[in-house]
């Protein structure tokens, strides 16, 4: 373990990925962090600062300042400022005289150069003679190389206490069969479920959790980048975020300083999975979406349902980055803040909704759904593009032209959109072109009231006239519902123990557009579970989404009429 974990942090950028670890470690030690890295603030050579006793030794002031990979010459005394010996001199110079707090000031201080790997042995000699050269009678110098941050994690997040041994094996099989995505996924659940399943009673306990979860997951998440290989990274960065809302929603009601210790853990596994999301898409869809058919040929074009199934699970998983950020600038809008800050995250969901945009128009297989939760994927993308008016045209477009392939489809018995689930029985499909066949295949459907309910939305009229006339000459026996949450929800939605919600059954789509919706806002109205939600209510609708994404769940309802608003 200590090996996997040196190679880990050797592998880890300096900024948002060994200084965002660093601070749940010192707290995991018994440290109290009174500096973090904050961006467009002058550090003076400090990445993070803390106090308290390591080993049972007098109280000091750590202050570490942290650099990337191994220490060579360049890392040294480079051109860049960004170097460790200059940080050290403004540690010295301007962060101990004037930043240390003043409770603080009297203790004695370490100043701790922080790198992933180990010094290169022609600049050893240097370093020793600097750090000699700069000890004084209330400071001194302390080197946390690779090897000695592993001890420390091993010590603080692997002992049996925290991680007992089946922990250890579970997580080093997930990381040596990150080649065989499933496989790996199966036994990283099994270690997450393993640490969520625990008596967790009090919120230290809770805080534990989460910052084994936190370490654990950008180790897979490091190891993954490595080996190129970000599937099980994606999956289970995701599943991590639900399971840990799970257990900590419950704290997350009540004050206190410990309270707002688990809100900032949670905020860190959320910009873990967008992270772990932003190399995905970085990987995979930015050098293809623009090609025509470039994500398609990536999958396995001998086989189109493998195709399709990959290229709507990428469509959902896209359009839900775009969420995210849409949901962190209309954030950062009601806290005033920067302009420059503000740009940054316009100019993300654009790229987002363009690459969305791209993935539709260059693979037509984005035209015609063969399952029909793949309606969860579809909802995604048009929420996404939605909150911006110049994408409505494009979602006009393409949603006439899945409905009009989709009746074609149907027509020539072409693979349609049906309830079936095994993907044996998928690849079969369809078997033949009888109606009892189709009937049984397609008993109920969420696609067809979904898309009716936005074209109602956005007064697409004739997409509207073209969904009753395939439910009219295809789908007329089958059972048009929507989805609702229920009273279960709150207990089940993060963690799919077991199944919850209701649905409204027989929805008339033949009906006038505005009877439709009148009737879907009458009932929204009547069944509003949704807003008694931990996620609703914490302002984190995106969280809701994320779970109807993991766990194959329809779009809510309630979150589609935001768009109203």
């Amino acid at each position: 373990m200590k090996l996997i974990l040196k190679e880990y942090l050797a592998s880890l950028k300096e900024r948002d990925e060994l200084d965002a670890i660093l601070p749940d470690l010192l707290s995991q030690m018994g440290l109290i962090v009174f500096s973090t890295p904050r961006r467009g603030i002058k550090e003076y050579g400090v990445d993070i600062a803390a106090v308290g006793s390591i080993g049972g030794e007098e109280e000091k002031v750590y202050l570490l300042s942290v650099k990337s990979g191994g220490l060579t010459r360049n890392s040294w005394d480079g051109n860049s400022d960004q170097s460790l010996r200059p940080s050290l001199n403004q540690i010295i110079d301007g962060y101990i005289p004037t930043r240390i707090p003043p409770e603080h000031k009297d203790k004695p201080i370490v100043i701790c150069l922080c790198f992933g790997g180990d010094v290169d042995v022609s600049i050893r000699q240097e370093v020793s003679r600097y750090t000699d050269n700069n000890t004084k009678e209330n400071i001194a110098f302390s080197e946390w190389n690779g090897d000695k941050i592993a001890e420390f994690i091993l010590q603080y997040f692997f002992n049996e206490e925290l991680a007992p041994e089946k922990y250890r094996r579970l997580l080093r099989k997930s990381i040596a069969m990150l080649d065989e995505p499933d496989t790996s996924i199966q036994y990283y659940k099994s270690l997450v479920d393993e640490l969520c399943s625990q008596e967790l009673e009090d919120k230290k306990s809770v805080i534990a959790v989460l910052r084994q979860l936190n370490i654990y997951t950008w180790m897979l998440f490091a190891w993954s980048r490595d080996v190129g290989n970000l599937e099980s990274a994606y999956i289970c960065s995701e599943y991590v975020l639900l399971k840990a809302w799970d257990i900590s929603k419950s704290f997350l009601q009540t004050r206190g300083k410990n309270t707002e210790i688990i809100n900032h853990l949670i905020y860190k596994l959320i910009n873990l999975q967008l992270t772990v999301a932003d190399f995905y898409f970085e990987k995979i869809v930015v050098p293809s979406a623009n090609t025509y058919l470039g994500l398609s040929s990536m999958v396995a074009p001998s086989c189109a349902v493998d195709v399709n199934l990959k290229l709507f699970d990428l469509l959902g998983r896209l359009s839900l980055r775009g969420i995210w950020t849409y949901n962190q600038y209309c954030l950062l809008i009601n806290q005033s803040e920067s302009e420059e800050n503000l740009r940054a995250f316009e100019i993300q969901y654009h790229k987002i909704c363009n690459l969305i945009m791209s993935m539709i128009d260059n693979n037509s297989m984005l035209l015609t759904p063969y399952k029909d939760d793949q309606t969860t994927d579809i909802m995604l993308a048009i929420f996404c593009l939605s909150r911006c008016r110049e994408y409505h045209t494009f979602i006009e477009s393409w949603l006439k032209n899945l409905v009009n392939l989709t009746n074609i489809s149907f027509a020539t018995n072409q693979t349609y959109f049906s309830n079936i689930r095994e993907y044996r029985k998928l690849i079969a499909h369809p078997i033949n072109a009888t109606k009892e066949y189709r009937e049984e295949v397609t008993q109920g459907s969420i696609l067809l009231p979904y898309l009716s309910l936005v074209a109602s939305m956005f007064n697409f009229e004739e997409l509207y006239a073209s969904i009753q006339s395939l439910h009219r000459d295809f789908l007329s026996h089958s059972n048009i519902q929507l989805y609702f949450f229920n009273d279960d929800s709150e207990n089940y939605l993060y963690n799919n123990m077991e199944m919850h919600g209701s649905s409204l059954s027989d929805v008339d789509i033949q009906q006038p557009a505005q009877d439709l919706l009148t009737d879907i806002i009458e009932e929204c109205e009547s069944s509003n579970e949704i807003n008694d939600l931990s996620a609703m209510k914490s302002g984190l609708y995106p969280l809701v989404l994320t779970a109807c994404r993991h766990y194959r769940l329809p779009f809510p309802i309630h979150i589609l009429k935001q768009l109203e608003d």
